[in-house]
């Protein structure tokens, strides 16, 4: 038979609730706990997108590279701001379209390349055409640290954004966070527009040796008439840019007004697209506000930026990296072969 007892008597001192000061004890060390916590969090993640962003360079320097391989050149450079990729044009030196339109067929785009082809360039379809390409964003060319993939607004006024020919106007635009190497000295169309229509392209080019001269003078990989082939690279493709990330001004993020970030990437031969490495004019650098970003290579990213070499490779350069040894891999024919091997 069990034995009912009479429950123990509750010591209700020592089952007290905590007190204002202990609480306020213990939400302090979640504090500090947190706040040790989050650099760490906020680092991994800016590693993370980091990796992204080099595989993102990767992936569109073996397109170009892909392109070479198909095509016995690299991706042509382009007529200017005011042209944009024509499918019915090939992809030697009378394509408009500038290099990344150009290694579209090359990351599996072909349907986006291909958009108007057969279609008469002022015919109203052919316009719509052009203007759904040039709203059509694309991941790879996006840095994940920098912005999200998306629509940005085009700039309004010249020089800094017009409508390309042959297309619907358009109010907003699908940028690139990365350019190909321009060399070590700027060379653009003169004038940067471009020709004014198709049929004017062969005067334009011969007048005043516009484009001969542009590729005669060019010492990068990209620029307006460029086919560039491997054997063009002098100085190794080990030891030479292929493309990289581009600076950008933090203040022209979502604007529109950048410098090198108002039009398409879709674009021919302009800074939009090219950067160069001169020693000058053009040292790599952080996004920052108020500071110059026209064909300025750098990234949003804390002490490096992702370059690819001409051999496909891909490196995180450093922001203070020598300013001549900058300028002499942007540029493919100066015959300095720097070491790269102190590169991550």
């Amino acid at each position: 038979m069990w034995e009912m007892t009479a429950p123990s008597k509750v010591n209700w001192e020592r089952l007290r609730a905590f007190t204002l000061v202990e609480l306020l004890v213990v939400i302090s060390i979640i504090g500090i706990l947190m706040a040790l916590l989050l650099p760490a969090i906020q680092s991994a993640r800016e590693s993370g997108r980091q990796t992204v962003c080099a595989n993102h360079v990767k992936q569109i320097s073996f397109a170009a590279l892909n392109h070479h391989n198909a095509q016995k050149a690299f991706p042509a450079g382009g007529w200017g701001y005011a042209w944009i990729g024509d499918p019915d044009r090939g992809t030697g030196r009378k394509q408009p379209g500038g290099w990344i339109y150009n290694i579209l067929p090359y990351i599996e785009e072909t349907a986006l390349h291909d958009l108007g082809a057969g279609l008469a360039p002022q015919s109203a379809a052919k316009k719509t055409a052009a203007a759904r390409m040039i709203q059509t964003p694309l991941e790879v060319f996006n840095c994940p640290t920098r912005r999200p993939v998306q629509l940005y607004p085009a700039g309004t006024s010249l020089p800094h954004f017009r409508t390309p020919n042959y297309s619907d106007t358009v109010t907003e635009v699908a940028h690139t966070d990365y350019a190909g190497n321009g060399g070590s000295v700027i060379n653009e169309p003169s004038p940067p527009s471009g020709p004014s229509n198709f049929t004017d392209f062969q005067t334009w080019a011969n007048a005043g040796g516009k484009f001969d001269q542009v590729y005669d003078k060019g010492t990068g990989v990209f620029a307006a008439g460029n086919v560039v082939k491997l054997d063009h690279i002098r100085d190794g493709a080990s030891h030479t840019y292929l493309m990289g990330e581009k600076k950008i001004n933090v203040a022209n993020y979502y604007n529109g007004s950048g410098a090198n970030d108002n039009e398409s990437l879709y674009m021919g031969a302009n800074g939009d697209i090219h950067g160069w490495g001169n020693i000058t004019t053009h040292k790599p650098e952080p996004d920052l506000i108020g500071t110059n970003e026209s064909g300025v290579f750098g990234s949003a990213h804390t002490a490096t930026f992702n370059m690819s070499f001409c051999d496909g490779s891909v490196h995180r350069i450093m922001f203070d990296v020598d300013p001549q040894v900058h300028e002499n891999l942007a540029n493919r024919k100066d015959g300095a072969q720097v070491n790269t091997s102190s590169f991550e």
